[in-house]
């Protein structure tokens, strides 16, 4: 029996609309990520090694970055590590003190770090007491959201044995997650 697989094509991300812009702040995750000394060349090609807080960068050279990054050895591992260190990071405002607000105003939130185009969407839908299913319509690697979203969930779920996240990947671009506590 023959176990060989054929590697699949590499994947591009793109921007929805190209002048869009991201602040320094949400790429924090790419600098402090553990898997920093392994992306180091990837960062350096892109021009990412510093990263300004209050920057703004081309969307489309992020997502250059994480394209790389997929496409490499270990880039769902890469991704998800990303995305972790992204949520461990994030500077929330004072005012969010629970998960149940992350969700809600996750669109806003998103929005906000961004400037000059679509930076896609993200819906959330209560389903019942801590139990939440948010549509997510974004130019990023699917594996970064997931890193992103289980670091947010277990800074703000106060009893992280009762946090189930499920994730349903529609299309490059766009995902289902449930979450429930």
């Amino acid at each position: 029996m023959d176990t060989k697989t054929e590697p699949s094509a590499p994947v591009r991300y793109v921007a929805f609309d190209p002048n869009t812009e991201i602040i320094g702040a949400m790429l924090q995750g790419m600098l402090y990520s553990i898997e920093r000394e392994t992306l180091l060349p990837l960062l350096r090609k892109h021009g990412f090694e510093e990263i300004e807080l209050d920057k703004w960068y081309p969307l489309q050279r992020v997502l250059d970055f994480f394209t790389d990054v997929v496409n490499d050895t270990g880039g769902m591992f890469n991704m998800v590590a990303i995305g972790m260190k992204a949520g461990e990071v994030y500077q929330f405002p004072p005012e969010i003190t629970s998960f149940e607000q992350v969700l809600e105003l996750a669109d806003t939130l998103n929005r906000a770090a961004y400037r000059n185009g679509d930076p896609g969407t993200i819906r959330a839908e209560k389903v019942g007491e801590r139990h939440y299913r948010v549509y997510m319509h974004l130019p990023f690697p699917q594996d970064l959201h997931y890193g992103i979203w289980w670091a947010v969930a277990k800074r703000f779920v106060p009893d992280k044995h009762t946090l189930k996240i499920r994730r349903e990947v529609i299309d490059q671009y766009t995902g289902i997650y449930e979450f429930q506590w």
